[in-house]
């Protein structure tokens, strides 16, 4: 009689454990979809930059506003991965035994596949916060580069950016298909 006893207070510990962890450290989908729509938006206002530099008369004024967009959402990027919020690492077997005591569909967790943010981020902080502020400080000079009129120097400081996403890209993000 013991020994059913003390088999029912481990199955009730592990039950309880597993609804802590279910509810503490997983990342909701809000931030995920958040950071991903954030991003959507920085990048939609770099290749608005892009496309005015391709321009046969770019559009300083439309440059100016996007090179703002960028600036404002470089120093906003750590915000974006706060501790938790990273991919789910690989299952094992509590991953397995959690799954019988939720639905389909259930999980706040995208895969990491979906968000192309890798584990490195939280595993790495240091070299994620000195590549994105060497991010930043190349978007703020975009930026101020794109307050006059010199289409070749907006055209060297956004290559710059360029370089200096990629950089960041090359380490913490899933290559897209």
């Amino acid at each position: 009689m013991r020994g059913h006893c003390w088999v029912g207070a481990c199955v009730l510990c592990s039950l309880v454990s597993m609804s802590v962890i279910a509810a503490s450290g997983e990342p909701t989908k809000d931030i995920i979809e958040g950071r991903i729509a954030r991003f959507r938006d920085m990048g939609a206002a770099f290749k608005s930059i892009r496309d005015e530099l391709k321009a046969a008369r770019p559009d300083t004024s439309r440059i100016k506003d996007s090179a703002r967009v960028v600036r404002n959402y470089s120093t906003a990027i750590p915000e974006w991965f706060p501790a938790g919020s990273e991919p789910p690492a690989e299952s094992g077997w509590l991953d397995w035994v959690r799954g019988w005591f939720s639905s389909a569909g259930d999980s706040a967790v995208e895969p990491a596949s979906e968000t192309h943010a890798k584990a490195e981020i939280w595993a790495n902080p240091r070299q994620f916060l000195q590549l994105q502020r060497q991010f930043v400080a190349e978007a703020a000079e975009l930026w101020r580069v794109a307050q006059g009129a010199d289409i070749a120097a907006i055209k060297a400081q956004q290559q710059k950016v360029a370089r200096s996403c990629a950089a960041c890209h090359k380490t913490f993000r899933e290559p897209m298909d």
